[in-house]
This record gives C-alpha cells, sequence and structure tokens, in this order.
C-alpha cells in the first residue's frame, strides 16, 4: 500500500508452477487475504528468471483512463463559483464508480479556469489535482469501484510506537535537502504576484528550520489567476520545500500489520539514529508491506512527507513512457 493511492500486487512463482504458463501482461489479478483490503490488480511487469517468475501488479485503474478530455474546465456547484477536489472528482468519475463513504478532508476551493486542463484522460485530472490542492492523495478500491479522497495529515495518532526494545530491527534513513529553499517568489498568469495582498512582498518566507537563512528560489505557476490562491498555493509549496526530505524505512516485526494504518503518525525510538532527525517531528506511514502468509515478513516505510514516495510500479511505468 503506498501514499500515491497505485498500490501493487508482488509475488513470485517457479517457473515449473501452472501459474507461470498462464501469467500474461494486463492479466487481472484478485488479492483476497485477511490482512489486507481485497483489490483487483492487473499485471504490469513479468520477470522471468532461470528458477523463478516475479511479477508486479498495479490497482486496476484501466475504467480513469477510459475518458479522453482534448480541453476540460469543471462546473462549479449551484450558487458557487469555485470548485473542490470533491466537485471534480464527481464530474470524471467513470460509469459505476462512487465517493468511498467516509467524510472527505476540507481542502481549498479554486475557479474552475484554475483546473482547466488539457489533452488529459480522468486518470491524468487526478494527478494534476494533487498538485492544485496539496496534500490531495487517493486510495482506489477497484473491486468495489470506490475512490477515496484523502490527505496524509488526516491520518490519526494512534500512539503506535516502534523501538529497538521491542518490535524494531533496523530503521534506514534517508534525508535529503538538495532543493531546500526558504524564500519562495511566485509569479502568476501575465506577471501576476500578490505583493499587493501581502505587504508589497512577491514572496512568502518559511525560515524555522534554517533558523532565519534566506535561501530564495522561485515558481512560474501560470494556471493562477487570482493573486489570493496563488498566495495560498505559494504558502503550501513553500512549508513542503523549507525542510528537509526525511523518509525512514523500518524493519519491523509487526505481524499485526493494522496496529500501523497507512499515513498514522508513528514514534520512533532508536539509538541508532540521531534523535534530531525524527524528535519533534511528524513521521506517518507513507507504505506498508503485507506479506498476508508470512507476516514476519511485513514492514512499514515512515516518511515526514509520505506523499512524495513513489511505488516501484508506478516508477516502472513512468520510466516505459508509459
Amino acid at each position: 500500500e503506498v501514499a500515491s493511492g497505485y498500490d501493487e500486487l508482488i509475488f513470485e512463482t517457479s517457473v515449473r508452477s501452472p501459474a507461470a504458463k498462464i501469467i500474461m501482461e494486463e492479466q487481472p489479478m484478485i488479492e483476497r487475504s485477511d490482512a489486507a483490503h481485497a483489490n483487483r490488480y492487473l499485471i504490469k511487469s513479468i520477470d522471468h528468471g532461470k528458477a523463478t517468475v516475479t511479477v508486479k501488479c498495479q490497482v486496476d485503474l484501466d475504467a480513469w483512463k477510459q475518458d479522453f478530455y482534448t480541453s476540460f474546465i469543471p462546473t462549479p456547484p449551484a450558487g458557487s463559483s469555485r470548485v473542490t477536489p470533491q466537485n471534480i472528482v464527481l464530474q470524471i468519475m467513470p460509469t459505476g464508480w462512487s465517493l468511498f463513504p467516509v467524510s472527505i478532508p476540507v481542502f481549498g476551493t479554486l475557479p474552475p479556469e484554475v483546473v482547466a486542463m488539457e489533452n488529459v484522460t480522468p486518470l491524468d485530472i487526478l494527478d494534476n489535482l494533487r498538485e492544485l490542492y496539496p496534500g490531495l492523495t487517493y486510495r482506489f478500491f477497484a473491486i468495489e469501484k470506490m475512490i477515496q479522497l484523502t490527505r496524509p495529515a488526516s491520518g490519526q495518532d494512534t500512539g503506535a510506537f516502534v523501538s529497538l526494545d521491542q518490535n524494531l530491527r533496523a530503521t534506514y534513513y534517508k534525508g535529503k535537502s538538495t532543493s531546500l529553499i526558504t524564500r519562495l517568489y511566485a509569479e502568476g498568469r501575465d506577471g501576476l504576484t500578490f505583493a499587493s495582498i501581502n505587504d508589497g512582498k512577491p514572496y512568502v518566507d518559511s525560515t524555522a528550520y534554517k533558523d532565519g537563512t534566506i535561501i530564495s528560489g522561485f515558481w512560474k505557476a501560470t494556471e493562477y489567476t487570482d493573486a489570493s490562491d496563488l498566495l495560498v498555493a505559494a504558502t503550501a509549496k513553500l512549508a513542503a520545500m523549507s525542510v528537509p526530505e526525511r523518509s525512514f524505512d523500518i524493519d519491523i516485526a509487526v505481524t499485526d500489520i493494522q496496529q500501523y494504518p497507512l499515513f498514522s503518525v508513528v514514534r520512533i525510538s532508536d539509538d541508532t539514529i540521531p534523535p534530531p532527525l525524527y524528535r519533534d517531528v511528524t513521521i506517518r506511514v507513507a507504505e506498508r508491506w503485507i506479506h498476508p502468509d508470512h507476516p514476519q515478513s511485513n514492514k512499514i516505510i515512515l516518511s515526514t512527507a509520505p506523499a512524495r514516495i513513489q511505488s516501484q510500479v508506478a516508477s516502472l511505468i513512468k520510466a516505459m513512457g508509459g
């Protein structure tokens, strides 16, 4: 289970097994174990080796690639001139699909023209909305034909804890600050800035992590035609860029993976990692690797920015130009 919503099914079988003889790209696969929500997948990659066949599948989203819009501008709901992600998804949703019956986090509203897109499928629109509505991501349930709009920040703090004294076997830490900035200048369409509503400043600052140090960057966002919308978007963008990207690949003895729901807050106690890297930092479950028949191999990946985690299959498809 990955933060993007493009969940995967990965398995291996012997080249001599009956299954190996019928496995083909794009065939549907259904996973129905008790360890995870049952879902429908499509085979996307087959690696036939000397003794084994490794198969990688991705959640079946073909229905979201069927329609095509040469020009897409969402229609606001009655009595409004602006749109939310929910408004837009309801307009592009494939026949037979519905919204998952849980409350949807509150996102900002935007003028329809800001959301305008060309030559896109519904799935393209969903991906583009992630940039327009910071924090937006999805969960797809292909068997029930449901989509859930969510955000990592909506994950609950269940008090979950991982510790070397208890269930933590190892922590693999990755940190990166190569793109870190603390001041973001932003410009919309036709040279638009938000200086007139931001004390004359065409930029926003977020210097808490760098203790007042100014590191400038520039964002050209021609889709924005309103200064207040541009200011909100630039502030959200800088919030993510003004701190290091951190992820923790946790090798954890967690036979009950349900203790660690996707996006839930988890605390770490591991003296092999400098405490300042995780102390007073909100760390969430960004991926769950679930092994239904071998729960001792379960693992979770924690991150300070789970929405940036990209799945293996999604990376593969992008590399192939798909």
